[in-house]
């Protein structure tokens, strides 16, 4: 592990620290910084400027990296267009998206705490979520009593709903003035809230 170019002494050892007497120049101190996930602390570390005093092989990567040239950035590009073609033309032969396809889709989503509530949204607004259905409990026999084309339709505006200005085009296209269907929602809301309020107290 490298600090601002020097070193990370992990071990300070009887050989270390003959090194830092006679190089003390050549050590320091530094602070590493934990990734934000893993949850430990920042912690303070030796450094050293050279490889060889701390113990450590010198890396060759640096040493030995250079620009590839003009053809091989060429050739390197055309590898890649084509394995991707070929990655498209497989998906192209092997998803035809019949019903097990997007029941498997939808599922692994369901499971995803992150695009469950997505998921979740759009169900409900098809009817397929009820509140007498289990939290935890995916729907898979309502789903599977849903025709292919109803799937799909679910599945596209779930994938399409991380971008919600993509389902807003769509919508203006077939005549539907948004904003004012989203200020009337609005009010109903603020009624339905008022009537929940009145009533719990």
């Amino acid at each position: 592990m490298q600090v601002k170019g020097a070193y990370v002494v992990e071990k300070v050892d009887e050989k270390i620290k003959k090194a830092m007497q006679a190089k003390p120049e050549k050590f320091g101190y530094g602070i590493v910084k934990p990734s934000r996930w893993d949850g430990k602390k920042p912690r303070v570390v030796l450094l050293c400027k050279e490889a060889r005093l701390a113990g450590l092989s010198e890396s060759k990567t640096a040493s030995s990296y250079r620009e590839p040239t003009p053809e091989e950035r060429e050739r390197g590009a055309f590898i890649q267009l084509h394995v991707h073609a070929a990655y498209c033309g497989l998906a192209v032969q092997k998803l035809e998206f019949d019903k097990t396809d997007l029941l498997h889709l939808m599922e692994d989503a369901w499971e995803d705490q992150w695009k469950r509530p997505r998921l979740e949204a759009f169900m409900k607004a098809a009817g397929i979520l009820t509140s007498d259905l289990k939290e935890a409990e995916f729907p898979s026999e309502t789903l599977e009593k849903k025709s292919r084309d109803s799937l799909i339709q679910l599945a596209m505006l779930f994938l399409l709903g991380r971008n919600s200005d993509e389902i807003e085009v769509l919508l203006e296209r077939k005549k539907v003035k948004l904003q004012e269907f989203l200020k009337q929602s609005e009010a109903a809301a603020m009624k339905l809230w008022a009537e929940r309020v009145r009533t719990a107290a």
